[in-house]
């Protein structure tokens, strides 16, 4: 049943019965199934089956983190259960790249220098956000 969940999602067979995908398979192409997943899964069903009321109890979860998981299956499918990202998607006050790869090389040719040496002899500025 895992190995044809994990099939049907990724579209290849990989799933090593304990919620983690082989070695071979690279991170950020896969998915990693755990326990979490599975038991998203027959929350689900069971949802579906006696409703999300009973679902809560049987579960022990708030009737609001059964529907979240509900919905996210009735609209995504298997992948509406699996963990995803929190990872901000935008930092409005991170460095740029320019800039960084700046203070990269300034900090591996003059790897004596200390912050204040560099900012001060450069022309970097600290409220940059550079360091």
């Amino acid at each position: 049943m895992k190995e044809e969940v994990f099939k049907k999602i990724t579209g290849r067979s990989g799933y090593d019965g304990a919620g983690k995908i082989h070695r071979g398979e690279k991170r950020s192409q896969g998915f990693i199934l755990t326990d979490k997943f599975w038991w998203r899964q027959k929350m689900v069903k069971y949802a579906q089956e006696h409703g999300v009321a009973a679902s809560a109890r049987e579960f022990e979860m708030t009737k609001k983190t059964v529907r979240l998981w509900l919905y996210g299956y009735l609209k995504n499918g298997v992948k509406g259960l699996l963990d995803r990202s929190r990872a901000p998607k935008w930092i409005p006050h991170k460095t740029s790249v320019e800039l960084e790869d700046k203070v990269v090389q300034l900090k591996r040719r003059y790897f004596t220098f200390s912050v204040s040496r560099l900012t001060s002899s450069r022309g970097l500025s600290p409220r940059e956000g550079v360091f």
